[in-house]
């Protein structure tokens, strides 16, 4: 099982719901309006904040990633990557622990190198 379903299986076992922000995603990568995309993006994160961080990843983040391949539009793909970087940055700096901060950092590093990949 991959990172991302442990994750969100996790969560909806804590009796959280996914399933908005997974559809708002699903929406995202058909969009080619790059405004409509950000402010869509905004949205996503708004309403997975509340979400747990279970195994030192954002979920919103994780979502991002997971779907900004799918997306129809580069630049919306480039800018779903770009928000996941910043979500996980800010879960990485809300560490308790040395530990913690760098299983959470090992999420910025993907996220980036995703991002230089998209960049060539």
């Amino acid at each position: 099982m991959n990172k991302y379903q442990r994750t969100k299986d996790d969560i909806i076992a804590r009796g959280y719901s996914v399933e908005d922000v997974e559809n708002l995603a699903k929406g995202l990568v058909l969009i080619n309006d790059l405004e409509l995309a950000q402010s869509m993006i905004k949205t996503l994160v708004k309403i997975s904040s509340p979400l747990p961080w279970r195994h030192d990843r954002d979920f919103g983040a994780l979502v991002l990633q997971r779907y900004s391949m799918e997306a129809v539009s580069r630049e919306v793909s480039r800018v779903m990557l770009q928000q996941a970087v910043e979500s996980a940055t800010w879960c990485a700096k809300c560490c308790t622990s040395g530990g913690e901060g760098l299983a959470r950092a090992e999420h910025i590093s993907e996220l980036k190198l995703m991002l230089g990949d998209l960049s060539r």
